[in-house]
């Protein structure tokens, strides 16, 4: 689930949430699967940042993907959910062996979570049951932030989960890929 996706590169990122800053990108890969290094963008300071995470949440790298309906209540996520959000800025990812991407081709502001650790930074992506093309791969998917949700969730607001739960931007597959059998 969410085990692949291919991220804006770091100058892409740059140009797609201006303004912003570049921090520590040193590693990131816009290739990326679960324990790799991958791009970011946070809130410090009022400003967009620019920032390399290792995509897994807890220190031996697993937890890669969250559940959005219960993050705000599990030990796990509970503090990350109420003071450090990211955007994961992606062009596509995969579930269910195929790859998706928003239909007109602009990139997918996804909700994740991280933390400070003695390994560094890590983070996670948020998901939620997958509908719409999606659907007939995989039974989960990214929550996709609307433009006008970027900011709210970097900035901590109270979100409405229905509808992080429910809006997504039209999606297609990309490639070959077979639908799995319900």
């Amino acid at each position: 689930m969410c085990g692949r996706s291919q991220f804006l590169t770091v100058p892409e990122i740059e140009a797609w949430y201006a303004p912003i800053r570049v921090g520590d990108v040193a590693g990131v890969v816009d290739q990326a699967y679960p324990g790799v290094v991958v791009a970011g963008v946070v809130l410090h300071q009022d400003e967009r940042v620019i920032s390399s995470f290792r995509w897994g949440f807890l220190d031996d790298l697993t937890s890669h993907n969250a559940r959005l309906e219960t993050a705000r209540e599990r030990t796990a996520w509970r503090d990350a959910f109420d003071g450090s959000r990211l955007v994961l800025p992606l062009v596509t990812f995969m579930e269910g062996g195929a790859w998706f991407r928003s239909e007109d081709s602009s990139p997918l502001a996804v909700a994740g979570l991280y933390r400070l650790s003695n390994g560094g930074r890590r983070a996670t992506m948020l998901t939620r049951p997958a509908d719409g093309a999606v659907f007939p791969f995989h039974d989960r998917m990214p929550v996709i932030l609307s433009d006008d949700l970027v900011e709210p969730w970097l900035a901590i607001e109270d979100l409405d989960v229905t509808r992080l739960m429910a809006e997504a931007p039209p999606l297609v597959t990309t490639g070959d890929c077979q639908p799995r059998l319900l």
